[in-house]
């Protein structure tokens, strides 16, 4: 299939990492397609499709050895943006975008996002999490800093702690309160407390 000019098609076949396609009544063979990266530093992959529309761009003037040039709009595939932003989604839902203008990065996921490294390290000036159940599992947890829990604690275990700890409000225990120091309310000490000039035992 000789022709030395740049042909517009749609992918008829996909093989792989190779396509075919329909250029009118003609049909390339099986081409490789364009991808971001493929060398020793990086190696990227995104899948090609039937009815996707592409550039077949010929090799020594021929279409059969020539190579895809993919991600031309078509009506049945328009911009999911045509905004300032960078935009991309994908058949499942996901997507994100990068507004230059206010510097945001946007991930949106319907299902589940994994994120698997040896160190993670987060700077911000405020994190906000929403989640209907949040659990932290590690071996050692440090809080550095004052700590507001507005809501119920329950806690399981025995190992104890140290340090100071103060409660404004109520405290109700179930079950028995044993200390090695002193216990005092608004009056004194109830471990110096009296009945009637009898000492406690």
């Amino acid at each position: 299939m000789s022709n030395n000019l740049n042909e517009i098609g749609i992918v008829s076949e996909v093989s792989g990492d190779r396509a075919r396609v329909a250029i009118g009544l003609l049909v390339t063979d099986f081409l490789p397609v364009f991808q971001p990266f493929a060398n020793s530093f990086a190696t990227g992959f995104a899948p090609i499709r039937v009815g996707e529309q592409v550039l077949v761009l010929p090799v020594r003037g021929e279409l059969n050895v020539g190579v895809i040039l993919r991600g031309i709009y078509q009506s049945a595939h328009r911009a999911a943006a045509t905004d300032k932003k960078i935009h991309a989604s994908f058949e499942d839902g996901v997507s994100f975008s990068y507004d230059t203008a206010s510097s945001t990065l946007e991930i949106s996921s319907p299902k589940q996002i994994n994120i698997t490294c040896e160190n993670a390290s987060l700077n911000a000036k405020s994190v906000n999490v929403k989640a209907d159940d949040t659990t932290i599992q590690s071996g050692n947890i440090k809080l550095l800093g004052n700590t507001l829990i507005q809501g119920s604690i329950s806690t399981a275990g025995s190992d104890g702690g140290s340090g100071s700890f103060s409660i404004n409000g109520d405290l109700n225990i179930t079950g028995s309160l044993k200390t090695s120091g002193d216990i005092s309310d608004g009056r004194g000490s109830l471990s110096s407390h009296t009945n009637g000039g009898v000492a406690r035992d």
